[in-house]
């Protein structure tokens, strides 16, 4: 089904149609775009996207016990590689992931009005790249 100009876009599409009324869609739009993204979907939580990073810790701390004695001198070393590349190798599959189905996901939308592919890429980029700095931030502490 081809959605045309005047039909119903939902929230997003609204909020995309507002952004690029006069094509200019830039980095601050990407931005805006992405911490509505991480609000709408941590709406009703009470964690949010702590969540995220509790697991990943907790994930990282189960490697360390599991496999810290095997691999290295049992120190805190280990540990702060092993965050580091846990969160940085989560951010990559989870953006791969995530940019293939943003774009099927949108062609409605591409269809429906002259809109850049690089828009919702950079959306999806955007959203995950706030939430590996939060990672990241968390597990430096």
């Amino acid at each position: 089904m081809i959605m045309r100009r005047g039909s119903k876009l939902g929230a997003f599409g609204s909020l995309v149609f507002r952004l690029t009324k006069n094509h200019k869609t830039d980095v601050s739009n990407a931005i805006l775009l992405g911490m509505g993204d991480i609000a709408g979907r941590y709406r009703r939580s009470y964690l949010g996207a702590w969540w995220i990073t509790v697991n990943m810790l907790a994930l990282g701390f189960t490697f360390y016990v599991a496999l810290g004695s095997r691999f290295s001198n049992g120190g805190t070393e280990y540990l702060e590689y092993l965050l580091a590349g846990l969160t940085a190798w989560t951010f990559l599959g989870v953006s791969t992931t995530e940019l293939c189905r943003c774009l099927y996901e949108s062609r409605e939308l591409h269809l429906a009005m002259k809109f850049p592919y690089w828009a919702t890429s950079l959306r999806v980029v955007t959203r995950n790249l706030i939430i590996y700095g939060h990672n990241l931030a968390a597990a430096s502490a």
